[in-house]
C-alpha cells in the first residue's frame, strides 16, 4: 500500500444499467476499479424504477470495493467526481424526510400521455406561437427554440404531473407546500453531506426541461402549467462547493469536488471542447452532442439547447457555459444486446466501422457513459486548475 497522503480522486458514474467507480492517480492512470449493476425495478411494461435506499448500498458498495481494489488508505482520497444520468428523479416529504415514490428514471414512459396533452394544450399553443411572433420581430433565438419546444416523456413536467395526478400522498404534501424535488446527482450529494447540501449543477438541471438555459435559473414552465409549488434545489457551477460526505459512509470525510450529467462528462473527457465539435455516445441510450461553444443558437427543428458544463476559472479566463445541441435514442443498449444474441454481431468490436453499403467505412466514435477515457479528463482538470 502506497503511504503517499492525499493523491487520489473517487471517480463515480452512475448509469442507467451500470454503476462504475474508479480510483485515479495524478497521472490519469486508473488503480482500482468496481463495477456493478443499477437496481433496477419494472413494476409494469411502461415502467423503470430505481428504489433510492437500495441504490444508496449499491453506490457506497462499489465506491469501498474500488478503494480496496486500488489498495490505498481512505486517508489518501482527496476527492470525489460524481457523473450520473439525466432526468430521473425522486420527491420526499420536507417535514417527514419520507419518499412519496422510488426513482422515476428517463426512461419511464408512463408520462407519454401526459406529454402529448401538454403539447396538444391551448397554453402550449399559445406560447409556441408567442415565442414565434417575438423571434420574426427580434431574432432572438431563446423565442425561435422555445416555438418549437415539445415534452417528452424524458423530461421531468410530465411525469411530475402525472404523478401528482396518481400518488395521494404527493397530492397531499403538494397542497401543503410539502414537497422536496430531486434529481439523481442532487439527492446522492443531499444523502452524502448528512443532508447539509441541497444542489444541482447546471448541466443535470439543464435536462429536466425545467431549466432557462438563456437565464440560468428555473424555469417559468412550472407554474405555467399549473403545477404544484414544489422545493427545487440550488444550481452551481460544475467545481462548485458541493460540500464534504459524513464519514460514517467511508470513514472519512471526502470532498464533492465536481458534478455533472453522463453526457458532458463524457464529452468533456474527450475533449470536444471547440465550438462545432460532436460527440456519440452509446451505452443505455445513443446520444449525439453537438458543442454550441458560448452561444445558444437555432439549430433543428425540437433540439432544445442544454448547457454542457462551466468553462474553467482561471485569472485570465472567468467562467463562462458552454452549451450542447443533443439528439437522443433511448434503446441503444437492449438493441446492440439484441444484435449479439441474435448472431448479427459476435462482439462489441465490429461495431468500430460500420459499413452501410458494404464498401465504405464509417468510422464512429463508440463509447460507452462510463468513469473511463471520457471522464478522466473532465476530473484531471478540476484537480490541476
Amino acid at each position: 500500500m502506497s503511504e503517499e497522503l492525499g493523491k487520489y480522486i473517487i471517480a463515480l458514474d452512475i448509469g442507467t444499467t451500470t454503476l462504475r467507480c474508479q480510483i485515479i492517480d495524478k497521472n490519469e492512470q486508473c488503480i482500482g476499479s468496481n463495477f456493478t449493476k443499477t437496481p433496477l425495478i419494472y413494476p409494469d411494461q411502461c415502467a423503470v424504477e430505481i428504489e433510492p435506499d437500495e441504490l444508496l448500498v449499491s453506490i457506497t458498495q462499489c465506491i469501498k470495493e474500488a478503494i480496496k481494489d486500488a489498495n490505498v488508505s481512505k486517508h489518501q482520497l482527496e476527492s470525489l467526481a460524481i457523473s450520473t444520468h439525466r432526468g430521473t428523479f425522486i420527491t420526499w416529504s420536507k417535514s417527514t424526510g419520507e419518499y412519496f415514490h422510488n426513482f422515476i428514471t428517463w426512461k419511464d414512459i408512463r408520462a407519454e400521455a401526459q406529454a402529448k396533452e401538454l403539447n396538444n394544450s391551448w397554453k402550449m399553443m399559445i406560447l409556441r406561437a408567442g415565442c414565434y411572433l417575438l423571434y420574426l420581430m427580434s431574432n432572438i433565438a431563446k423565442f425561435g427554440i422555445a416555438s418549437n419546444f415539445k415534452f417528452t416523456s424524458g423530461h421531468v413536467i410530465p411525469r411530475l404531473m402525472w404523478l401528482a395526478r396518481t400518488n395521494k400522498k404527493l397530492q397531499q404534501a403538494l397542497k401543503e407546500n410539502n414537497v422536496i424535488f430531486a434529481t439523481l446527482d442532487t439527492w446522492l450529494v443531499y444523502k452524502l453531506t448528512g443532508t447539509d447540501k441541497y444542489v444541482t449543477d447546471m448541466s443535470n438541471a439543464s435536462a429536466t426541461g425545467m431549466y432557462d438555459p438563456f437565464s440560468h435559473c428555473w424555469s417559468f414552465l412550472l407554474n405555467y402549467f399549473n403545477s404544484p409549488n414544489i422545493h427545487l434545489p440550488s444550481v452551481l457551477s460544475n467545481d462548485d462547493e458541493f460540500g464534504m460526505t459524513v464519514d460514517t459512509f467511508f470513514g472519512v470525510s471526502i470532498k464533492i469536488d465536481a458534478v455533472m450529467s453522463d453526457q458532458s462528462a463524457a464529452m468533456y473527457g474527450l475533449r470536444s471542447f471547440n465550438e462545432g465539435d460532436l460527440k456519440l455516445t452509446l451505452g443505455t441510450g445513443g446520444f449525439l452532442n453537438l458543442n454550441l461553444g458560448k452561444q445558444i443558437r437555432m439549430t433543428a427543428p425540437e433540439v432544445y439547447p442544454l448547457v454542457g458544463w462551466d468553462q474553467l476559472s482561471n485569472q485570465q479566463c472567468p467562467k463562462h457555459a458552454i452549451y450542447l445541441a443533443e439528439i437522443g435514442c433511448s434503446e441503444v443498449g437492449s438493441l446492440i444486446e439484441s444484435m449479439l444474441t441474435r448472431g448479427i454481431i459476435s462482439s462489441l468490436s465490429e461495431l468500430d466501422v460500420i459499413s452501410p453499403d458494404g464498401r465504405n467505412g464509417l468510422e464512429c466514435s463508440l463509447v460507452s457513459p462510463t468513469v473511463g477515457v471520457e471522464f478522466r479528463g473532465f476530473l484531471i482538470s478540476y484537480w490541476i486548475k
